[in-house]
């Protein structure tokens, strides 16, 4: 059964750590109807959420799982590619290369829809290996004059909490 990590910080700013999950993560989370063993419509992974950013000039794999053999189309501005779920229910579309873009939405229509909003294609700068990274804004000296004199809206911030496994995962 694949399970999402419900404590990942789903494309949320730096200082938004107590706010719900977008509202398809709240409704999907799980990916699959634990009492019936049934896969559910198309779900996405937790970083494919409101507030995402994707890296610009480059293709864009979008990913989920639905029903096996639905066919799911995904939008973003004027790009959108079409996949089919396989026998296991994965699917994969890769948008065309765009150039740096204001918020925008990114829609995925499958069984059901889903609506991501606020997406930014720009730059994706990855960090780890440091404790202090996980350091949150909250944590910092005066956390409430440095949230006051912040104004970097496209900054965005997603915070993978997955333990560590053995094997390779889907997902965190």
């Amino acid at each position: 059964i694949r399970r999402h990590n419900l404590g990942a910080l789903a494309g949320r700013l730096p200082g938004q750590e107590d706010l719900p999950l977008p509202s398809y993560q709240s409704k999907h989370a799980a990916g699959m109807d634990l009492h019936a063993g049934v896969l559910e419509p198309v779900t996405l992974p937790p970083v494919i959420s409101d507030h995402m950013v994707l890296q610009r000039d480059q293709k864009l794999p979008i990913w989920g799982w639905d029903t096996p053999g639905t066919e799911v189309t995904v939008t973003l501005g004027d790009a959108k590619a079409t996949a089919k779920a396989d026998d296991a229910g994965k699917w994969m579309v890769k948008l065309a290369k765009l150039n740096a873009a204001r918020p925008t939405t990114l829609t995925v229509k499958g069984k059901n829809g889903i609506v991501i909003n606020d997406v930014l294609v720009g730059e994706v700068w990855l960090g780890s290996g440091q404790s202090n990274m996980a350091m949150t804004v909250a944590r910092s000296n005066d956390p409430e004059r440095e949230a006051a004199a912040a104004n970097r809206p496209q900054i965005r911030m997603f915070k993978e909490e997955s333990g560590a496994a053995d094997t390779p995962q889907a997902e965190g």
